[in-house]
């Protein structure tokens, strides 16, 4: 149990209620509550968050953090957050259920028999952990994977679907786990086949199932917003010494024609690595046709990161006009390629209105003035097709007319921005943050922040507010613990270019009771209470003609999309998530009320 862990750290490191309370910033009667036994809180709660950052500090002032990295199996060289969250998977380990107020949807402790008749992955995936009689963090060690991850498939905020080799991984460890313990009969029987049909692929496929048959734009769309999750923080691009070789090799003999795919990787080679060296000022890009000559040869596509981000960096503007007439997953997989050098703000990428056909295919790669990369071809013959390279002002003259001709017809296709410039229409809302949005926040709330930022936001916000609430509002969020509300720790939305605002006890408590007074309003307004994030650090705002993901650590940056095919997949998204932990008016009012009563 939880309070059985917590005195076993505090025994070895040698610290009372009071100083882990100084630490936490907590007072001494709740650390003693937990200590006890008493009080029971679960694992994502600000309380166990400050909890674990007290014996992180205890540890470090008394050189006995090798010691606590040693007993809770963290890694001592990671960040401090990576040690926080695998220290409080300890402590949770024999209790995982705590984590989750989500009983009606997860339950891993359910009888075998009930598990048979169950669709969902998640529900799956806890009952065959329970068998494996591995914990997250054990699982995640094992397979080398966040275990905030396999939290978040357990309650069934992510799915497997996204990421197909990570769930497969998973289900290798799983059955390796329970093959070795002789536990093969215990599976064959909540799977519901002869123990000897059962076998690690056979796993991996019934484990799977549901994802497998689910809608694919809801797994596209998840593996977008989980590539721009891991895109919301930068991370340091230091070139490997493979990478400077690579950019090291010098330019092929220039030539004005190019053969084949062969020939169409050297000369693009040559026009970034020209354009670099001259600090160009800008590229236009466009392309429609198949991308195969890019991604069949994995060096040629490591040196075009490579020198695409050097240009970058070296004050080259690019605007490139994407071909997306195709498939939700090849446009999302385009993307997702593309996100490094999206977040850098120095790209503006577009997507044409017109269809392109399948007749013909067109190629404009132009640094204006200087030189160009074109072709004009039948669709198929690419392959073996010449490529010019065009350096003549008056081909270069046409060239750009060309390709401003296509932009003409084009919109933008991701926008990166440091300031939110959202733009509200009625229609269907799906909001999913963890705090209350400005949406439901009243004014006295608002006003209180002293922010004029925040007033005027909410203030564009309350002149729409009678043609918003004429729709359907969903505001998923995450519900604080006592300490937390308390504490006045917990954050209002995330409003890049405004400082981080904290609500008060009764300024939380004020937005709450608002919220409630809105569901008794406004039939089509409803609060979706979850029991985590599925996504750090990220606000999502979904509607059927705009979305905004809005990153909740700096840089702060919304990344917006206003393609139709991209907007119906996030709110599909959006639909059938919410579906999955959506409660009854009255169910959803106790749980706000109880939020606030304490």
């Amino acid at each position: 149990m939880f309070a059985d862990r917590l005195k076993q750290l505090m025994d070895v490191l040698e610290i009372n209620n009071k100083t882990l309370a100084d630490n936490a910033g907590l007072d001494p009667s709740s650390v003693s509550r937990l200590h006890n036994g008493k009080r029971i809180l679960p694992r994502t709660s600000a309380t166990i968050r400050k909890v674990v950052t007290g014996l992180i500090s205890h540890a470090d002032k008394t050189g006995k953090t090798d010691t606590l990295c040693k007993i809770t199996g963290a890694d001592p060289s990671v960040s401090d957050e990576q040690i926080s969250e695998a220290i409080s998977y300890w402590l949770y380990e024999d209790q995982e259920d705590l984590q989750h107020d989500n009983t009606d949807h997860v339950n891993s402790t359910a009888k075998t028999a009930r598990m048979t008749a169950r669709k969902q992955f998640g529900e799956r995936f806890c009952a065959v952990l329970e068998i494996s009689e591995l914990s997250n963090i054990a699982l995640s060690r094992k397979a080398h994977v966040d275990p905030s991850l396999i939290s978040r498939y357990r309650s069934g905020l992510r799915s497997p679907a996204s990421n197909p080799d990570i769930a497969e991984l998973l289900s290798s460890v799983l059955f390796k786990t329970i093959s070795e313990s002789g536990r093969i009969e215990a599976l064959s029987h909540i799977m519901n086949m002869p123990q000897k049909n059962v076998n690690e692929e056979v796993l991996s496929g019934w484990l799977c199932e549901s994802a497998q048959n689910s809608d694919t734009s809801f797994a596209s769309t998840e593996k977008l917003l989980g590539a721009l999750e891991s895109h919301m923080i930068p991370t340091r691009n230091d070139l490997s010494n493979e990478d400077l070789l690579l950019l090291s090799e010098p330019i092929s003999e220039p030539k004005a024609l190019y053969k084949g795919y062969k020939g169409l990787r050297e000369a693009v080679i040559r026009f970034l690595k020209e354009a670099e060296r001259d600090h160009a000022k800008e590229l236009l890009l466009f392309s429609n046709q198949n991308m195969e000559w890019m991604m069949e040869d994995p060096v040629f596509l490591r040196k075009w990161a490579l020198l695409m981000g050097k240009c970058i960096k070296g004050g080259t503007k690019i605007r490139i006009i994407h071909n997306i007439d195709r498939h939700l997953e090849e446009m999302n997989s385009a993307i997702i390629s593309w996100l490094p050098l999206y977040m850098t703000g120095m790209i503006e990428p577009f997507y044409s209105t017109l269809s392109t056909g399948t007749l013909f295919s067109r190629t404009i790669f132009l640094n204006p003035g200087i030189s160009c990369i074109n072709a004009s071809l039948t669709a198929g013959t690419e392959r073996d097709a010449s490529y010019h390279y065009d350096t003549d002002r008056s081909r270069l003259d046409e060239m750009y007319l060309q390709f401003m001709g296509i932009l003409k017809n084009s919109k933008p296709l991701v926008t990166v921005s440091a300031s939110d410039d959202t733009v509200l229409s009625a229609g269907n809302l799906y909001i999913i943050q963890a705090s209350p949005s400005l949406i439901s926040m009243p004014y006295e709330t608002a006003s209180s922040f002293g922010s004029e930022i925040i007033l005027n936001k909410w203030n564009r916000i309350s002149e729409l507010q009678k043609d918003l609430f004429e729709h359907r509002i969903y505001e998923c969020i995450t519900l604080p613990d006592p300490d937390e509300l308390i504490s006045g720790h917990i954050a209002a939305e995330c409003i890049p270019g405004c400082k981080t605002e904290y609500y008060t006890p009764d300024s939380y408590r004020s937005h709450i009771k608002n919220m409630i007074t809105l569901m008794d309003s406004y039939p089509g307004y409803r609060p979706i209470i979850l029991p985590e994030m599925p996504f750090k650090n990220m606000q999502l705002l979904i509607s059927e003609d705009s979305v905004s993901v809005t990153s909740t650590t700096e840089p702060f940056k919304v990344t917006s999309f206003t393609h139709p095919l991209m907007c119906q997949a996030f709110v599909n998204y959006a639909e059938k998530f919410i579906r999955f932990y959506r409660a009854d008016k009255k169910k959803t009012t106790q749980r706000l009320q109880s939020a606030i009563s304490s």
